[in-house]
């Protein structure tokens, strides 16, 4: 909310761990956990999300996918790739499969191009944000396919010109990393 970006993150960061300590429950326990993520307070993070991993929720997609993204932002592409794919394989709840796919995505990216591209062409559709066409844009141009680029950006730009406001407000990190994209092309 509102009221959180106005915190400092120290602040939030109290805050959470104020929450969990009242109430030891999963949703306290992963905003924490993202929090810390947020920061890059990585090993904090990890300790956070320790018991969880265990019990009743280490099955738990959404405890999986927090463990897969620490792994990813450490730079653990396969640890995230192994954990991402477990959750897959397992039956994955339809709001964390774009998700998984964009972050196995981004993973893939780093040692396989032909499997990175597969998994954003499953994340595209699913996702709802232009989170996803903005990453694969900036994969494709790492990967020398400018011209695919270029179409894509024509692309997102259109869409987000028929958006709602809402949706453009909600799309505005996006957009503004989509134009310094565009801007390198120059």
């Amino acid at each position: 909310p509102i009221r959180d970006r106005l915190q400092s993150p120290e602040t939030r960061i109290k805050q959470r761990e104020q929450q969990l300590s009242e109430a030891n429950t999963l949703q306290n326990r992963l905003a924490l956990v993202r929090e810390y993520k947020q920061q890059e307070r990585f090993a904090e993070a990890e300790a956070a999300l320790e018991p969880a991993l265990s019990g009743v929720f280490r099955d738990d997609p959404y405890v999986g996918y927090e463990l897969a993204e620490l792994y990813f932002l450490q730079k653990d592409y396969q640890g995230s790739i192994e954990q991402s794919e477990h959750i897959l394989a397992q039956n994955a709840p339809f709001d964390l499969k774009p998700k998984l796919y964009l972050l196995l995505a981004e993973s893939y990216s780093q040692s396989d191009p032909l499997k990175a591209e597969d998994y954003f062409e499953k994340a595209i559709p699913q996702s709802l944000s232009e989170e996803a066409r903005v990453k694969y844009i900036a994969f494709l141009l790492s990967q020398g396919q400018r011209v695919r680029a270029e179409d894509l950006i024509k692309e997102v730009k259109r869409s987000y010109q028929q958006a709602s406001s809402l949706y453009k407000r909600e799309q505005k990190p996006w957009m503004g990393r989509l134009a310094e994209l565009e801007k390198s092309l120059s």
